[in-house]
């Protein structure tokens, strides 16, 4: 295989980005990242083979309809999560 060196080009001018994070949306998202390590949910699932339907539903569920709204997760709900995730564990 050949190595192909790339030049960047020179900008006359600085980039401008149209997209920026606001304050809000960055302590919206530190919470959202809290609430799921508090339940121990990975926010970014990068391998779903391994886990039980059922785990990986409910997983979903949680970060749908509670942590990407900001609402905290009912205490029922919470407990069934690290139930399943404890037995998956532990498994």
């Amino acid at each position: 295989m050949k190595t192909v060196l790339v030049e960047k080009p020179e900008l006359d001018r600085p980039l401008i980005y149209t997209y920026s994070v606001s304050g809000e949306d960055m302590e919206r998202f530190r919470r959202k990242k809290q609430r799921a390590k508090e339940l121990g949910i990975n926010l970014f699932v990068l391998d779903e083979d391994d886990i039980p339907e059922e785990l990986l539903e409910l997983e979903y569920y949680i970060i749908d309809n509670y942590l990407d709204m900001d609402l905290d997760v009912p205490e029922d709900i919470k407990k069934k999560y690290l139930e399943l995730k404890k037995q998956f564990t532990e498994a």
